[in-house]
């Protein structure tokens, strides 16, 4: 088990390094082309679109990883499929209805909000080849295919400046992107979905796939909605500009993240393989992992935080220098971040998802009420310490949830334990 997880970490790692970097890059030509303002549009327009994502994918992603690492079951793909195309328009419906109703975006906003909503369409296909490529723990071919979306979508921001092009024409290119890459996620996953000669059945497992992932669509819709909330609220608090300062700083901590979200990745699978085992064998058998992510984020935290200025400087420029003290901030979330990537995965991977629901409930509680009662004192600082308290609330409860399950993470003891036979 041990060596399966160092190869799929080391080559999520390597991909998450190249992927990481080239999304910094992403970020910082985009940045600099649009300015502040029209930045924080795109921050806001890109956080409509991932949580549609997540709405649209309903938790189908997780739920067949797990059974496809399990048991090898891939018959429910196409009823996946069917589902998130369903949900995928209407959300396209929904957002294009209601989006006349934020008067707090200018008017190309909106319609590029109203363009890359249809990116659903082409993001179903690719969520259910990469769930394939996932489930039957091929990191490699997913690794290369993450790869070539960055690279897709850093070609689609060369575009963008050799044209001078405005929102609306980056609402366009990234569209083209997400059905470029369902095209090579075909390629690589070797999946064959018969929708041309689709069977009853096909429709009819969709109930059966709904009750299934419901449990798990709903944390990953209140989670995404967790990690996308200041993005949502501050257009309307502050405007664009705040918007996009904050959206900057926040960037540089996902980037950040990189090692975590690879050895999470790789994680959930043999997790889920592990899921029989009693509560100590498997504290046991993820022992390193879990200190190796809570060492890792300790010492990036304090890198960050200490180098904060000359980071926006550099990477964004003047402008940007006000994203300084909301990144000396957001940086010590990494910290908690790990303990509940970590506990998540777990749980998850036992079936235990009530413990998660509600830390996440409770964060999103403390994260919009410190929102709004922080800004109108500290500003964007204010909504930056909002973000970390939630983070440190979402943890207590989680290790709270772990005194009722049974040992799951590992103790220092047996850290202690395990270096002194060594």
């Amino acid at each position: 088990m041990s060596s399966r997880l160092s190869r799929n970490s080391l080559w999520l790692l390597l991909a998450r390094l190249g992927t990481q970097v080239g999304l910094a890059l992403f970020t910082i030509l985009l940045a600099r082309e649009l300015g502040t303002s029209a930045f924080g549009d795109y921050a806001f327009v890109a956080a409509v679109v991932l949580v549609g994502n997540t709405l649209t994918t309903f938790g189908t992603d997780m739920y067949l990883i797990r059974e496809i690492a399990a048991s090898n079951d891939e018959t429910l793909l196409v009823p996946a499929l069917l589902l998130q195309l369903i949900l995928s328009a209407l959300f396209i419906a929904l957002v294009s209805t209601l989006s006349g109703m934020l008067h707090a975006l200018p008017s190309d906003a909106i319609v590029a909000m109203r363009i890359y909503t249809f990116s659903m369409i082409p993001l179903a296909f690719f969520t259910v080849y990469t769930t394939a490529l996932r489930g039957r723990q091929r990191m490699l071919a997913y690794s290369l295919l993450n790869l070539a979306l960055i690279g897709l979508q850093l070609a689609a921001i060369i575009v963008l400046i050799l044209s001078r092009g405005n929102l609306v024409f980056l609402a366009w290119l990234l569209l083209l992107v997400q059905c470029l890459a369902a095209f090579i996620a075909a390629r690589f996953a070797r999946v064959q979905l018969n929708l041309i000669h689709l069977r009853t059945a096909a429709y009819a497992r969709i109930p059966r796939l709904v009750r299934a992932s419901a449990s798990i669509a709903t944390l990953a819709i209140l989670g995404i909605l967790y990690q996308r909330l200041s993005l949502l609220i501050l257009p309307s608090l502050a405007g664009s500009t705040v918007t996009g300062w904050f959206s900057a700083a926040s960037r540089v901590v996902e980037a950040a993240k990189m090692a975590h979200i690879a050895v999470f990745t790789a994680l959930f699978p043999i997790m889920a393989q592990a899921r029989s085992a009693t509560a100590s064998d498997f504290a046991r058998a993820f022992r390193l992992p879990w200190w190796l992510l809570l060492g890792g984020a300790s010492l990036v935290a304090f890198a960050i935080s200490g180098l904060a200025a000359p980071v926006a400087g550099i990477l964004y420029g003047p402008a940007y220098a006000a994203s300084a003290p909301l990144l000396r901030i957001l940086a010590w979330s990494l910290i908690p971040y790990s303990i509940n990537g970590f506990l998540t995965l777990a749980y998850l991977a036992r079936g235990h998802t009530h413990g998660i629901l509600r830390a996440l409930a409770a964060a999103t509680v403390v994260l919009v009420v410190l929102t709004l009662w922080l800004f109108p004192h500290a500003g964007a600082s204010g909504a930056a310490l909002a973000a970390l308290a939630a983070e440190i609330v979402q943890t207590i409860v989680l290790a709270l949830h772990v005194s009722h399950l049974g040992r799951i993470v590992p103790a220092a003891s047996d850290l202690r334990s395990r270096l002194s036979t060594q």
